[in-house]
């Protein structure tokens, strides 16, 4: 990911409103893999966005806390689909919750905010392979094209934010 243009927009629109965003974003995708889960006919068009912003945003809070996210030991456990959408749903909540405590002030552990990124990193590897299972094919292909023209985006909007 290009840490120039994610570092352009943290000093552009602030760190604050940054954090609230992957918090918005964690959120959304939320919403998304509750369709997935009860849902055959789920719109993955929708969750693969979801997933790219989310990637993108906490890339700047791993920027913005100047830490790096640890690569988390898989689990070798054979999860159900409804599991996996619910752990996918918990790492993404229990990162909502410590950014909320970010954003409050509080003194958190310094590796805490990377280890839930971390924990969602692991579980959207898990979800990228139910994704394949359920017929969904090139995962990897389209977040990386998503999360491409998602930059590209943004860097136009920075470029007009020029003064």
């Amino acid at each position: 990911m290009n840490k120039e243009i994610l570092q352009k927009a943290i000093d552009t629109y602030g760190e604050e409103p940054q954090v609230r965003q992957c918090m918005e974003e964690c959120a959304e995708l939320i919403s998304a893999i509750v369709d997935y889960a009860e849902n055959d006919e789920a719109d993955i068009d929708n969750i693969i966005e979801e997933m790219a912003d989310v990637l993108i945003t906490c890339k700047q809070v791993e920027i913005i806390s100047k830490d790096y996210v640890l690569e988390p030991a898989p689990c070798v456990e054979i999860l159900e689909r409804k599991e996996i959408c619910n752990y996918t749903i918990k790492s993404l909540a229990e990162l909502i919750k410590t950014l909320n405590k970010y954003l409050r002030g509080k003194e958190l552990p310094k590796h805490e905010i990377c280890y839930k990124i971390s924990c969602v990193l692991l579980d959207f590897e898990f979800f990228a392979d139910l994704l394949e299972l359920d017929g969904v094919s090139n995962i990897e292909k389209q977040l990386h094209y998503k999360i491409k023209f998602k930059l590209n985006r943004l860097k136009e909007r920075l470029e007009e934010c020029k003064w």
